[in-house]
């Protein structure tokens, strides 16, 4: 299949999305994992360990294409920088 699947809701079964022929874009939102880098609740280094093929059979890991980090720009400031 041509489409790629962006999952961010920790509740999608990512196997059963890979396993039906489609390549994923993975993030997990908000959450204890959170790749979101307005989360300022998730220590970078919980960050770094993020696994986007955990749980996923070895055999279908290629269709995830890996993940993304990404953050709303009403919480950024000239701190950020």
């Amino acid at each position: 299949k041509r489409t790629v699947v962006h999952v961010w809701k920790p509740v999608t079964n990512v196997t059963a999305v890979v396993a039906d022929g489609y390549d994923v874009l993975l993030n997990v939102g908000y959450t204890n994992v959170s790749w979101y880098l307005d989360n300022l609740d998730v220590p970078w280094d919980k960050v770094y360990e993020n696994e986007p093929c955990r749980g996923v059979p070895e055999a279908l890991c290629p269709k995830v294409l890996g993940g993304h980090g990404e953050m709303w720009g009403e919480t950024v400031d000239a701190s950020d920088l």
